[in-house]
């Protein structure tokens, strides 16, 4: 089951833009760092943000950029892409680019990048447990990582660009709820806070599920922003005409919004299409900035719509901070089986004030 997906082009960038990342989404925890926290993507080809993946000062890694799981589980995959500039110079600062950890946050497992590239897996007390020997991880190019942790069984396994790079079985199984996912630019005590780890393309899943419970190969994560208004039945614009043209932004901007005063309000708007190469969709995750402005209760509930069948999301209750409410849909409602590019293209999203 799909857990959670960003590509990190909807924040901003610097300290603000991780500001944004930590408002209602799964994120506990971003790592500062001198520079731009959200650059523009390194290779000078690709557009978009990615994230910064820094390193702090303290004693240990469990304190750098960390997501807290949304359905913490034994089993879990994490996928993403990553970019480094040089590999480290030595195994101080070898970087974590894929750890888990407890529900505590105490160390279960790290992926590791060493000293040659090769990639190797650590226990709790960053005993080897895997390697891949042979150079695996390269310096100045995007590559997709893969790894998925099954606690209950001791089974491991990491893919780079979808071809199983390094398999094994922990001798004996931690058997623990993983709670948490982190990276960092190094693995241990030695400080490394220069800027030389990028990741974009993030996604999270689980076991569970009819959908997505296994690797779900060299995925690409996308925006599709709001593209029109269909119906409109209690939202007012705070300027203009249009609901769209005030929630279309990929970098929030809280001064427009549309508001809805009393329950039942209701708005439907056209999505932007997914990249014309697209050739299937694993899920879709919608996103939304909501606050309240008075005493009184306020829930919003956002659905995607599939020709006249809805996929309901939950019913948020919203507060009276600006925060992020997101919901995941693996399933054409219409169609009750998986997204394609057409059906996604063809649908539309509504946010209703339930109350």
């Amino acid at each position: 089951m799909l857990q959670w997906a960003d590509n990190f082009s909807f924040y901003g960038s610097g300290e603000a833009g991780a500001e944004n990342m930590l408002d209602g989404l799964p994120y506990s925890f971003i790592t500062p760092n001198n520079g731009n926290q959200l650059p523009v993507d390194p290779d000078g080809v690709s557009t978009g943000r990615v994230l910064v993946v820094a390193a702090t000062n303290n004693n240990s890694n469990l304190t750098d950029s960390r997501m807290s799981v949304p359905t913490p589980a034994k089993a879990l995959g994490v996928g993403a892409r990553f970019y480094r500039t040089t590999l480290p110079s030595s195994s101080g600062i070898r970087p974590v680019i894929i750890g888990y950890r407890s529900i505590a946050n105490a160390r279960m497992y790290d992926l590791i990048v060493e000293p040659n590239g090769a990639l190797s897996v650590y226990d709790f007390d960053s005993d080897l447990i895997a390697t891949t020997t042979i150079p695996i991880f390269t310096t100045n190019t995007w590559q997709h990582i893969e790894m998925l942790i099954d606690s209950e069984t001791g089974d491991i396994e990491v893919r780079r660009e979808g071809v199983p790079v390094l398999t094994a079985t922990e001798a004996v199984p931690q058997n623990t709820l993983i709670g948490i996912v982190s990276w960092s630019n190094r693995q241990s005590g030695t400080s490394n806070t220069s800027v030389q780890l990028y990741m974009k393309g993030l996604v999270v899943w689980d076991k569970s599920g009819t959908y997505n419970n296994d690797f779900m190969g060299t995925v690409n994560v996308v925006g599709c922003p709001v593209a029109s208004d269909e119906s409109n039945t209690g939202w007012t614009p705070s300027t203009g005409a249009d609901i769209y043209a005030l929630l279309d932004e990929s970098t929030p901007n809280d001064a427009d919004y549309a508001s809805a005063a009393a329950a039942a309000a209701s708005v439907e708007m056209s999505l932007a299409d997914v990249p014309a190469d697209s050739t299937s969709v694993r899920g879709v995750i919608t996103v939304v900035r909501a606050m309240k402005t008075d005493g009184g209760d306020a829930n919003l509930q956002v659905s995607l719509k599939s020709v006249a069948a809805y996929d309901a999301g939950v019913d948020h209750a919203i507060t009276p901070t600006a925060t992020y409410w997101w919901d995941v849909s693996e399933e054409d409602p219409n169609t009750v089986s998986p997204w394609t590019p057409g059906t996604f293209n063809d649908a539309s999203i509504r946010i209703n004030r339930t109350l």
